[in-house]
């Protein structure tokens, strides 16, 4: 455990403050910079800058798995909506991982040969959402969990998109604000 000592001489006592680091208080290496939490809220996933993933029970509080996911700082996570998924990325790897929550086995990576920018699991936990610059303009990707084929691409993709509960809609913010229809890739609306 860090400690940090501060010694305080006055005349006459001789005091003596230790002061422990929560970081490692809690067992962590490093401090945490994204989190995410299952839709049925059972599960939480915290990623630290290091490329450390945790995978939690909410209810307990009690850590699952630990799993180093990328060789340094973590952009972004999402959970599958029953939280036993977890999907991180790293722009500098180029990759999107999926992984078990309970087990911390890798299930998956996610081949993102251009700067990744976001995650999304589909709701039916059937395909997840990357988001990507490809040719200096941002989209997003729905890929098959199962394959990694890309079934759909959406232009102009802002930095963080968010699927509707049903899986029927993306939104995301950018230049102008959009809202897709996740079957067909067509944009429905868009916001200025």
């Amino acid at each position: 455990i860090l400690h940090i000592v501060f010694y305080y001489l006055a005349l006459p006592c001789l005091a003596q403050i230790t002061v422990t680091s929560p970081i490692q208080q809690y067992g962590l290496e490093s401090i945490n910079n994204v989190a995410a939490i299952s839709a049925n809220g059972a599960r939480f996933a915290t990623a630290t800058v290091r490329g450390m993933a945790y995978f939690w029970d909410a209810q307990t509080g009690a850590r699952l798995a630990s799993v180093k996911a990328s060789n340094g700082y973590i952009e972004t996570m999402a959970l599958s909506p029953d939280g036993s998924k977890a999907l991180t990325v790293r722009s500098s790897d180029s990759e999107g991982r999926l992984w078990d929550t309970l087990t911390g086995q890798l299930n998956r990576t996610f081949s993102n040969p251009n700067q990744g920018i976001n995650a999304a699991v589909l709701p039916d936990g059937s395909g997840i959402l990357l988001g990507a610059i490809e040719n200096h303009v941002s989209v997003g990707k729905i890929l098959d969990v199962q394959t990694g084929e890309r079934l759909k691409t959406f232009g102009e993709f802002g930095w963080h998109a968010v699927i509707s509960p049903d899986g029927s809609k993306i939104a995301c913010p950018g230049n102008t604000t959009s809202v897709w229809d996740a079957e067909t890739g067509a944009r429905i609306r868009s916001f200025t």
